[in-house]
């Protein structure tokens, strides 16, 4: 584990106050705690190239089935993580998800490239099922989360946090990166170079 929540004590800190959920102030460490663990997730795991590529091939799968009409909206809705995976077995881009065949990266740039027009430019030369592009992701960013001292002085968590300031906003995804098949790559490296 990054780092150890107490997240008992952080519900615990949660007070409504003139209709306004705050935090009081003994909360605060373990509110930098959750914050910090944050941050390490979106680091190591959240923004990691694969986990980026796994889940725009998902969101990819979800769009062609829904497309297809081989699920609705509602479908998706109502069901579960397992029961919408279930009705996807079938898209190549899930078996491919299933067995662990991710695409791999043909192309990765800092800039944040326009993902529309990219995505058309290679749409001109593979299926829908063939590639991801994957833009610059969620960044990390913290709610000012109004809080309650024990003098019972407002503030924010921002204004009162070091941690919270220098989190806030700080982690962000490098660029924009595609990923296709193996034998794809040499075409889409082609393809996204002219947009770097």
């Amino acid at each position: 584990s990054y780092s150890i929540v107490d997240a008992e004590r952080l519900l615990q800190s949660f007070a409504f106050d003139g209709g306004k959920l705050v935090l009081e102030e003994k909360g605060l460490l373990a509110a930098e705690s959750l914050l910090v663990s944050r941050y390490l997730m979106f680091r190591a795991v959240y923004n990691h190239h694969a986990n980026r590529i796994a889940s725009k091939m998902l969101e990819n799968a979800l769009r062609i089935a829904l497309d297809d009409g081989k699920i609705t909206v509602a479908g998706i809705a109502d069901g579960n993580d397992y029961s919408v995976l279930f009705s996807l077995q079938g898209e190549p881009l899930v078996q491919r998800i299933l067995s662990r065949r991710l695409f791999k990266t043909a192309f990765a740039c800092k800039e944040t490239l326009p993902a529309r027009r990219l995505e058309a430019e290679l749409l001109k030369e593979f299926r829908r099922d063939e590639f991801a592009v994957c833009d610059a992701g969620e960044s990390l960013a913290s709610a000012d989360v109004p809080l309650a001292k024990k003098d019972g002085a407002r503030t924010t968590l921002l204004k009162e946090s070091f941690l919270a300031r220098e989190i806030n906003g700080q982690f962000k995804a490098a660029g924009t990166l595609v990923a296709c098949g193996e034998s794809e790559r040499k075409k889409a490296l082609s393809i996204c170079s002219r947009f770097a």
